[in-house]
């Protein structure tokens, strides 16, 4: 039987946030038309919420880096609307998804949101290098499959070899491999246990 958290925590209870908050409202959205059944609202969110408690509990200033370093990629966003702009705004709900995945212990998700704000960032570069690039034109108006253009940025770059962004076998690239690696090899599922120890 789970056990019930202290009044005393703010983790302990679930608001709906106002109508204000939102761009858009339509119809009242407190009213309930076909709420969840509680066996099956426990049973998708009993262990999540468990994870989330015991990893809130020991990682809060890892937790609030990282909320800090979502924030900060979204000032540095900018207001100008170019290729990299639309990206980047992508790449801030990855960010999002990625602290939420994680805190609630799916770390499968959280590896692959990580490596898609990379993607989709590469993406961007390379249409604010070469927006009239073929490949580049294919993913924009067609959605066709592109992953981490790395090639592509290297040809596109005027940098010296050695302090290239792109450059083969560099931090980007051992990067990228990595979050791919880990994305494969990782847990899809919270963990049942929790080592104390290394909290």
């Amino acid at each position: 039987m789970a056990r019930r958290k202290s009044d005393k925590d703010f983790r302990s209870s679930r608001e709906m946030l106002p109508d204000e908050v939102f761009g858009w409202v339509t119809g009242d959205r407190s009213r309930q038309t076909d709420l969840v059944r509680k066996r099956v609202w426990r049973g998708i969110m009993h262990l999540p919420d468990d994870v989330a408690l015991t990893t809130s509990n020991h990682h809060g200033k890892q937790l609030r880096i990282l909320y800090t370093l979502w924030g900060s990629w979204l000032d540095a966003i900018g207001d100008d609307e170019d290729a990299l702009y639309g990206a980047m705004l992508d790449a801030a709900d990855c960010f999002q998804s990625s602290t939420f995945d994680a805190l609630h212990g799916y770390y499968r998700s959280a590896l692959s949101n990580l490596r898609a704000a990379l993607d989709l960032v590469a993406i961007g570069t390379v249409g604010n290098l070469a927006p009239a690039d073929p490949l580049y034109s294919r993913w924009k108006t067609s959605n066709a499959r592109l992953v981490f253009p790395r090639a592509k940025l290297r040809q596109l770059t005027n940098e010296p070899v050695s302090s290239l962004l792109f450059k083969q076998a560099g931090w980007m690239d051992a990067l990228y491999d990595e979050l791919s690696r880990q994305c494969y090899t990782c847990h899809t599922r919270p963990h049942i246990w929790y080592d104390r120890s290394v909290a």
